[in-house]
């Protein structure tokens, strides 16, 4: 009888301990969020809202279930960042973002405490906006160019997005191409093709691999060529010097010879910049211009423009600051993207690539189409 007796005592103090430590856990609960807002953008979310004010509150459990039914979770610490705010009623925020589509999404607020325990939860819909990728794919644009195209697009939400091309090379294999950028106003350009006729496949895609669906577009790039500097003539320039023999003469820049050079003045020392302006004799288009260092020395312009006109009085300068390849003896293609046609051009360097003052350039070639 006695142990009975004992028995009945300790399963009665076993439930008193349980409904205690119920009791316990349960009042260590801690408060919930409040005040939550949404501002939404392109393809995600802001939140912010109020902390609980309670001294043990640890963190806030943001929970979804996104569009391809993966439950995304998203935890922010009330040490994240320091704060002039006290801590009890706190302001926080998160920027959720991946988000691919424009459908209501409910979201999970779940306050947490040092001890694991969490709130009650608070439900909160919001929408994102269109997102960046689903947007520029509606205004992507593809012009033929030459050995290649130009590809253009629109991006007005500040966020940086890939534009994909899937195409055919000239060796009939698959190739892709990918330009990343932010820009409001994006271009990439494909080169290196011959004149066929190919489709291009171009997809859009944000920093979380969503993507849009392909479009396409069917292009067959110019035909380009090196253009004739038979009938060239220099009409202007800075200074040359004579170093013997015709060495370092401004006319050696369009000879087609790269052992001969052009070389600046250095006695006395004519600083930069220094130019050429060349009549090629007819209006051709050009594409792209390619520039060679005197064979085996460094001394050539970092920094170029290059001008062009029809009449030789009218001139367009581009703005773009074109560059070289100092270090080698190859020739450095550099891309006119506005496809000009042109009778004249200037070349100018601005910069040299040493701390001299003077330059040497061997070599200026020409590429494009030899007609208007």
């Amino acid at each position: 009888m006695k142990k009975i007796v004992i028995i009945v005592e300790i399963l009665f103090m076993l439930c008193i301990y349980t409904s205690c430590k119920d009791e316990n856990k349960n009042a260590q609960l801690p408060g919930q969020v409040s005040n939550i807002q949404a501002i939404p953008g392109p393809g995600q979310i802001m939140f912010s809202w109020t902390n609980p004010s309670d001294e043990d509150f640890y963190y806030v459990n943001i929970s979804y279930t996104d569009s391809k039914g993966n439950l995304k979770n998203f935890k922010v610490s009330r040490f994240a960042e320091d704060t002039i705010i006290p801590l009890a009623h706190s302001i926080d925020s998160v920027l959720i973002t991946g988000f691919a589509d424009t459908k209501e999404y409910t979201f999970e607020f779940t306050a947490i405490n040092t001890a694991g325990n969490g709130s009650a939860p608070v439900y909160f819909k919001a929408t994102p906006l269109t997102p960046a990728f689903a947007e520029v794919i509606n205004t992507v644009q593809m012009v033929p160019d030459f050995g290649g195209a130009v590809i253009t697009w629109t991006n007005t939400t500040g966020q940086e997005i890939t534009v994909q091309l899937k195409y055919q090379d000239n060796d009939g294999s698959y190739k892709l191409s990918a330009f990343n950028s932010a820009d409001e106003n994006g271009t990439g350009i494909i080169s290196g093709l011959n004149s066929n006729e190919r489709i291009f496949e171009v997809t859009t895609l944000d920093k979380d691999n969503n993507s849009s669906a392909p479009i396409d577009f069917t292009i067959t790039p110019y035909s380009e060529v090196q253009i004739s500097n038979t009938g060239w003539q220099v009409i202007d320039y800075d200074c040359d010097i004579d170093e013997g023999g015709g060495a370092g003469l401004v006319k050696n820049v369009i000879d087609g010879n790269y052992t001969t050079y052009w070389h600046t003045n250095y006695n006395p020392i004519i600083p930069y910049p220094h130019f050429v302006t060349v009549d090629m004799g007819r209006v051709v288009t050009i594409s792209r211009f390619v520039v060679y260092r005197r064979q085996g020395n460094n001394n050539i312009a970092s920094s170029i423009s290059f001008l062009t006109s029809i009449d030789g009085v009218n001139w367009v300068d581009d703005g773009i600051n074109y560059t070289s390849n100092s270090a080698s003896d190859d020739g450095y293609s550099n891309r006119v993207v506005s496809n000009p046609k042109a009778r004249y051009f200037k070349y100018i360097g601005l910069e040299s690539s040493t701390s001299n003052q003077y330059m040497c350039t061997a070599e200026i070639e020409i590429y494009g189409a030899d007609s208007e």
